[in-house]
């Protein structure tokens, strides 16, 4: 039996207390403007309860964070386009971790059938995933915020260096 989740309103000032958990955001960034503007906007659309938007910015956030530090540690040619996947395998020779790349993996995963078209039955799809799951769009798509904001925030501190 799926469970409907709370408004959107209602559960605002949930979500804006969950952020906080994720820790204080620099009031100085002297960098690309774009990952720092969609770190922000993430967060703004998960207070207000958009979790596909909040998935598909952070994730592009991820990106854009990632391949900036695989150029400044030589594993990607400046300019160079590189796969969301393949910069992951590239960054597993940069993090000691394996969870922080697998969870960006798992971030790639479910956002793809958010970005890009697939088949019925897709395997990250929301549809197969609710079937499978026996749960409301709402809460998986949820989760998926909540996955995409932690990835997100994780990469965007451990790659964070001061300003010169």
């Amino acid at each position: 039996m799926m469970v409907e989740p709370s408004t959107k309103r209602e559960g605002r000032s949930e979500r804006t207390e969950w952020l906080k958990t994720l820790g204080t955001l620099p009031t100085a960034y002297a960098d690309n403007p774009e990952p720092m503007q969609l770190l922000k906007e993430a967060r703004a659309c998960y207070a207000e309860g958009l979790m596909m938007a909040t998935v598909l910015a952070s994730a592009a956030h991820v990106e854009h964070t990632l391949a900036q530090e695989l150029e400044l540690r030589g594993l990607k040619a400046p300019g160079a386009h590189m796969s969301f996947a393949d910069a992951i395998t590239a960054a597993r020779k940069i993090f000691k971790h394996a969870i922080v790349c697998d969870n960006m993996d798992r971030l790639r995963l479910v956002r793809n059938p958010l970005a890009h078209r697939k088949p019925d039955g897709h395997k990250h799809s929301i549809h197969t995933r609710l079937r499978d799951e026996n749960r409301h769009p709402d809460l998986i798509l949820q989760d998926d915020a909540k996955l995409a904001l932690y990835v997100m925030h994780g990469l965007f501190f451990a790659t964070l260096r001061q300003m010169e």
